[in-house]
């Protein structure tokens, strides 16, 4: 989750000075803001970025520091170093053997060769693929088929932003006074006395 690409990337990341200096006795983690082609999380100047191991930690014989860290540094020439060039400008004090070994600068691991964005590991699974036997794709289709019998629950959200309630307004004119049906019978008119 660290080092997943951002949909909208920030290049100057979230945190950022001419000079960053970050002491830690166990983590030192900083999340990738950036796209899928530059990551980016910390901006340092030409001071550069130096992350020492605290007193709690391998100096005094505690657990290594464990870095995973995203971001970029300034060049002298200008311009920034990103991607895989930012871990080299990186300082560590007292040294490498302070971190645990998958400690890493925008997904490069500090003490190994890190030309490209896949790494050897990854590679080897590549060009090890094997096609599948007839047993193992029948034993695939067992597992598969409880699962194709549960229910597809799909979430929507539908929201209706009309009114509750609407006041329908009278257009049609009135053409009568009403139905006489209806009407109250009148009271009868006094008779005339002779």
């Amino acid at each position: 989750a660290l080092n997943a690409a951002q949909p909208v990337g920030t290049p100057a990341g979230t945190i950022g000075a001419g000079t960053i200096r970050i002491a830690a006795t166990r983590d030192v983690l900083i999340q990738n803001s950036g796209d899928a082609r530059t990551r980016a999380g910390f901006t340092a100047g030409l001071g550069g970025l130096e992350v020492t191991a605290g007193l709690d930690g391998p100096i005094s014989g505690g657990a290594l520091l464990d870095v995973v860290i995203n971001g970029r540094v300034q060049l002298p020439a200008g311009g920034f170093a990103t991607n895989n060039d930012t871990r080299d400008l990186v300082r560590l004090v007292p040294d490498l053997k302070a971190l645990t070994p998958t400690s890493a600068v925008n997904g490069c691991v500090f003490g190994r060769p890190c030309s490209s964005g896949i790494g050897p590991e990854l590679i080897a699974v590549l060009t090890g693929i094997e096609p599948l036997t007839l047993d193992e794709l029948e034993g695939r289709d067992r597992l598969l088929q409880p699962m194709e019998r549960l229910p597809l629950v799909l979430l929507q959200r539908l929201f209706d932003f009309g009114p509750l309630f609407s006041d329908v307004d009278a257009t049609d004119p009135v053409t009568s006074g009403g139905n006489p049906a209806l009407w109250l019978a009148l009271p009868p008119e006094p008779k005339a006395q002779p």
